[in-house]
């Protein structure tokens, strides 16, 4: 066995590994930790938005699973992972620093419907 230092080192100076469990203080499952029956939410799924289909019915589903689970901004960048096709090539042009509201826009200037009603008058 090795002997364990300060710091978390063991005597060969490699980092331990520990189990970080996170810690979440949203008041669905504060009750839990209170000794109260823990409430099972129903999984839902937000799905893959490529630009195909309606983007305002996309981003209803989205707001809908953020007020639904609590995100906060960080858990709210799903919407990155959400995105593929000529939807996810936005994520090119909105950086990798961008966040959320700043894809929404992007996305809206593309495949929003002031972009569907030009396009049904050219053709």
């Amino acid at each position: 066995m090795s002997e364990r230092r300060r710091g978390g080192r063991s005597a060969g100076g490699a980092l331990s590994r520990r189990s970080s469990v996170p810690t979440d203080e949203s008041p669905r499952r504060q009750g839990a930790e209170r000794g109260q029956p823990r409430r099972v939410l129903p999984t839902l799924k937000l799905g893959t938005y490529s630009g195909s289909s309606c983007l305002k019915t996309f981003l209803a589903k989205f707001q809908k699973c953020s007020d639904y689970y609590n995100w906060d901004d960080r858990e709210r960048l799903c919407l990155h992972a959400s995105l593929e096709g000529p939807a996810g090539q936005v994520l090119w042009d909105a950086g990798q620093q961008s966040s959320v509201d700043e894809v929404i826009r992007l996305l809206k200037n593309r495949f929003g419907s002031v972009r569907l009603v030009v396009s049904e008058l050219c053709y």
